[in-house]
């Protein structure tokens, strides 16, 4: 407990006692401090059990533009204070890559958030590279490409081809979690070296402008691994679908198709279909390997007020997506979805309204999720076309409604009040071992309060906040 307090009180004094905050090198380029701490009454989605649990963190961000070329990073070092292990895996908040406990008679832990990109702009041209997270499609949370994952490396492109025809290519490295037995060794000295299998990442999209405020895009994704990066990959033009098939069929393909809707500039209407493992003559059948998810939303603006949004949005998600035969071709880095965050065998529905009023930004949500089960007995099903009833076994479901304020009391120092109301059924679930002992069904009355200075993790209400 006093080492908590001696952290939060050491974090709020830094305004104080660091002004201006940001550092100015040159004209180009400049250092920024980042801090920030929370706390949740009873751990809120953190974890099942009923419990306080706070999180802090600091570091640094830096930014620098030189002619076409513009290069930023950030480092947060981050601590939570009454979780021995890193927090829920199931909800919209950016995972975490690591952890380390700390060391003494604690019950809290370390992690980290780093960033990194090198960006070359050009006339309607952006070559990318560096340590970052996207979301991809017109979805708060992507079925395609999500922030849900930590930050990953990757290499891309963003190209406009004409008035009409953008084209995006992205080819990323991710983290198996799969210990690769050929490389992993155990010493009496100098201890255990465990390696993992590669496992990658490769995408592109093209986004076409149709009349009448329509834009269609097309998406094809594809994971392989366990071995080294693939020339045909490289190939930003080329048919994915087409290209796993050049290679022996030994990969994990997704194609999705996204349709947005502007009738106005403040309503934006969108859909979203995904397919995995395509096969194309047996499309239309019952018994088939064309394994979906899907996606609606909406979005009205100044409906109420001038600087209000409303947000409706709603995911489905098939058992057999994200999933393949091969485990090192998982849409999954660090063991999260890059995909959407809730998963397969999963759906989901958010209603959300934020404006502005009496000096503060709200945010007022109702959200409603839904999982079942991804044993291995499923997973071999789907390769034998045995088709599995939907949510049949052990499942898990979240139902929340909550109040968030935030107000901005100097430069971007923000604080943060939330009430949470969150009835948990099945909590603690375990989708690939369901016989596992959960915490049962639960209630929770969550308050959250906290201060951020150039808070910027994806999936957090404040965040939301902040960038809308």
């Amino acid at each position: 407990m006093r080492l908590r307090l001696v952290y939060f009180c050491w974090l709020s004094a830094l305004p104080l006692v660091a002004s201006p905050l940001t550092l100015q090198l040159m004209d180009s380029v400049k250092i920024e401090p980042v801090f920030f701490g929370m706390h949740r009454t009873d751990g809120g989605t953190w974890i099942a059990k009923d419990q306080p649990i706070s999180f802090a963190g600091w570091g640094v961000r830096g930014t620098g533009r030189f002619g076409r070329w513009e290069l930023s990073t950030e480092l947060v070092l981050m601590r939570f204070f009454g979780l021995r292990q890193l927090p829920n895996r199931f909800s919209p908040e950016q995972g975490f890559s690591w952890q380390a406990p700390v060391k003494g008679d604690t019950t809290d832990l370390d992690t980290d958030y780093t960033t990194l990109m090198i960006a070359y702009r050009a006339r309607g041209f952006v070559a990318r590279a560096g340590k970052y997270s996207q979301n991809w499609a017109p979805g708060i949370h992507s079925l395609t490409i999500s922030e849900k994952p930590p930050t990953y490396p990757q290499f891309g492109f963003d190209w406009d081809l004409g008035r009409r025809l953008r084209f995006r290519f992205t080819h990323a490295d991710l983290r198996s979690d799969i210990p690769d037995t050929n490389r992993t060794s155990s010493d009496p000295v100098y201890g255990n070296r465990k390696l993992y299998l590669s496992r990658y990442l490769v995408a592109h999209r093209l986004e076409i402008d149709l009349p009448k405020g329509f834009t269609l895009a097309l998406n094809e994704a594809v994971v392989y691994g366990e071995r080294g990066v693939e020339t045909i990959y490289l190939l930003p033009f080329v048919s994915f679908w087409s290209a796993q098939h050049y290679l022996g069929d030994l990969d994990n393909t997704q194609i999705s198709v996204d349709l947005t809707w502007k009738p106005t500039t403040e309503l934006r209407l969108y859909g979203v279909f995904l397919m995995t493992e395509w096969t194309p003559q047996i499309t239309f059948k019952k018994a088939n390997r064309n394994w979906f998810a899907w996606q609606g939303g909406a979005e009205a603006r100044s409906l109420l007020l001038p600087q209000d949004r409303l947000v409706f949005e709603g995911s489905w998600t098939d058992h057999r997506v994200y999933r393949h035969k091969f485990p090192v071709n998982d849409f999954y880095s660090h063991n999260y979805p890059v995909g959407n965050w809730m998963g397969p065998h999963a759906q989901s529905l958010l209603l959300a309204y934020d404006f502005d009023l009496l000096g503060s930004r709200w945010l007022a949500a109702w959200g409603y999720v839904k999982r079942g089960e991804l044993t291995d007995s499923l997973l071999i099903n789907q390769y034998q076309t045995i088709i599995d009833d939907r949510f049949s076994g052990e499942t898990e479901t979240r139902r929340s409604l909550e109040l968030t304020m935030a107000r901005r009391v100097w430069d971007r120092l923000w604080i943060e009040l939330a009430v949470r109301r969150l009835w948990w059924d099945n909590a603690g679930f375990q989708p690939t071992k369901p016989d596992a002992v959960t915490e049962g069904d639960i209630e929770k009355l969550t308050i959250t309060a906290g201060f951020y200075y150039n808070f910027d993790l994806p999936g957090y209400n404040i965040t939301r906040l902040l960038k809308r």
